[in-house]
């Protein structure tokens, strides 16, 4: 980028990780059913993910991980009751992350990346690197202007029960080459306010639900994963000139078909609460197990069946 005086400042960009990324042995590529699941486990459920991070390990040094991105943030604006999409906008097709993870596996630094719908061939990236330490909490400092001082910020985020605790672990820093463009040019407090606020919403949503993939990847048995054979479509695409793919694994949610409804003929097992409903799958700790408990119906039908959780207040 090039200033008014005629001096040219580089901004950090997502081809600086160009090669990286292909060199980097492990990538796992979400279905959109685990994306959801991952989101609605990151916050419908975050008390339970923030029980169970010390079962929680990065499966390497370097990693990438990436998904669809409407999914997730479908799923985030479900489990938030909000009506607007979230900061990153609708617009956004894929996003993805890159982590650097100490050898203890528990702490390091992760980047966030996303493509638009309108130009998929233009990776973009945030500004914004997230330092995380699952063994420790940072102290809340209180002010997005920290993220200016060129070190680790940790800034308070509202946030429901549980994500909360798992937002704690993590600290933010702006790019070195962001941050001097950012000292330059927001001049005004309230421009300061705004960027600084819009960048940090780039990225604090996605760092639990990694998190929270982490947690499913403990599950007992493991999520399903596939590797497909990517030479032969290789072959093709260099034929017509475009770049190969990167192997990759795909991983789905540990969902199976949903079960028949048990029918007890123990009447004393009926309680009168418990009306016909459908249970989303979930995760149940027992000790240092994680379990994947698959969408079910609970209840009995002589009670009355719930079918919408839609509640309509009049005035």
């Amino acid at each position: 980028m090039r200033h008014n005086d005629g001096r040219v400042l580089r901004l950090t960009g997502a081809g600086d990780f160009a090669a990286l990324i292909q060199r980097c042995p492990l990538r796992y590529v979400l279905a959109d059913s685990l994306t959801r699941d991952c989101t609605a486990l990151a916050y419908s459920d975050g008390a339970c993910l923030a029980d169970c991070l010390d079962l929680v390990h990065m499966p390497a040094r370097e990693w990438w991980v990436e998904w669809n991105d409407e999914a997730r943030e479908q799923e985030y604006r479900t489990a938030l009751c909000l009506a607007s999409p979230a900061p990153r906008l609708s617009a956004v097709a894929r996003a993805g992350a890159y982590i650097r993870a100490e050898a203890d596996g528990r702490s390091g630094v992760m980047r966030t990346f996303w493509t638009c719908r309108d130009q998929p061939g233009d990776p973009l990236l945030a500004p914004l690197e997230i330092h995380f330490d699952l063994d420790g909490v940072a102290e809340s400092r209180g002010s997005l202007n920290e993220l200016l001082d060129g070190t680790c910020a940790s800034v308070p985020i509202v946030a429901a029960p549980g994500v909360g605790e798992v937002l704690q672990h993590a600290r933010y820093r702006l790019d070195p080459g962001w941050l001097s463009y950012y000292r330059e040019n927001l001049v005004t407090a309230s421009t300061r306010q705004q960027v600084l606020s819009e960048s940090l919403g780039t990225v604090a949503a996605d760092f639990p639900v990694v998190v929270a993939l982490l947690l499913m990847m403990t599950v007992r048995g493991g999520l399903p994963q596939r590797r497909d054979n990517l030479a032969p479509l290789n072959a093709k695409r260099s034929r017509l000139g475009k770049p190969p793919l990167l192997e990759h694994i795909e991983m789905c949610s540990p969902v199976v078909p949903l079960r028949a409804m048990a029918m007890s003929s123990d009447s004393h097992a009926l309680r009168r609460t418990a009306r016909l409903h459908h249970v989303r799958g979930h995760l149940v700790r027992r000790a240092n197990l994680v379990f994947w408990r698959t969408p079910h119906w609970r209840g009995h039908l002589r009670l009355g069946q719930v079918r919408s959780r839609t509640i309509t207040l009049h005035s």
